[in-house]
């Protein structure tokens, strides 16, 4: 650790698509790098991201945004540069620049952070595994119809969601059939409910009556009335 009395100002910069806690925990670190820090993170903008890495969720207003609502961000610079330069690195007087274990290398395959790591100013900083933009997009592709058939339920049209006339029919014709059978099950749940209901009506009833001083009598007359009678007359 440095003088704890600095403030040393650190940077870490990135896509930031479909901010999650495995973002949140990246800037967690490079904010506890040291005893005091002043975390800039630079979020990549639209034309440098979509050229050289691919179409993001977010555009970069949004992305910016989700940013700088995370705690640990002190400042947040949008568009940041593709490739930090030791100009940028004067400019906003960093410290410490923090980045993954992973390599990154320019078109002509040079680590694009050797000059911060020849300075002693790079300081790794760890992945959560298992959480990551590329983990929750696979997510929403591999259940893809679910998801449909979620936003056509909130009001999206088939042109909102980029699907054909088709493909919508199809989605709520399941969906009929799926809340009939759901409605069936509720039936039949209701009707079991009150078979139930009145079987312990009928034999809490039972007992009740012959919940009485004589009650081996009474069952003997309504089991079987004749031979209550022939005991009667043998007695005459």
């Amino acid at each position: 650790m440095g003088d704890p009395s600095k403030v040393y100002r650190v940077y870490a910069d990135g896509v930031y698509d479909l901010f999650h806690c495995g973002h949140a925990r990246a800037l967690q670190q490079a904010k506890n790098i040291e005893e005091n820090v002043y975390l800039i993170v630079g979020v990549a903008g639209d034309e440098d991201t979509h050229a050289l890495k691919g179409t993001t969720v977010m555009d970069q207003e949004q992305r910016a945004e989700s940013v700088s609502h995370c705690k640990y961000a002190d400042e947040v610079i949008c568009p940041c540069p593709w490739i930090i330069t030791p100009e940028f690195i004067e400019e906003h007087q960093i410290d410490f620049v923090c980045h993954g274990q992973d390599i990154c290398y320019d078109e002509n395959g040079n680590d694009i952070y050797q000059f911060v790591k020849d300075a002693g100013k790079y300081r790794v900083i760890g992945r959560t595994e298992g959480v990551s933009t590329s983990d929750i997009i696979r997510n929403i592709v591999r259940d893809y119809d679910v998801y449909l058939r979620r936003n056509l339920k909130r009001g999206y049209d088939r042109k909102d969601l980029n699907i054909s006339w088709t493909k919508e029919q199809t989605i709520k014709a399941k969906e009929a059939v799926s809340d009939g059978f759901r409605t069936g099950l509720e039936i039949g749940k209701g009707k079991l409910n009150l078979w139930k209901e009145n079987t312990d009506n009928f034999i809490t009833g039972f007992l009740q009556r012959f919940d009485q001083a004589e009650t081996w009598e009474n069952l003997k007359q309504i089991i079987s009335p004749h031979n209550s009678m022939e005991e009667d007359s043998s007695e005459d």
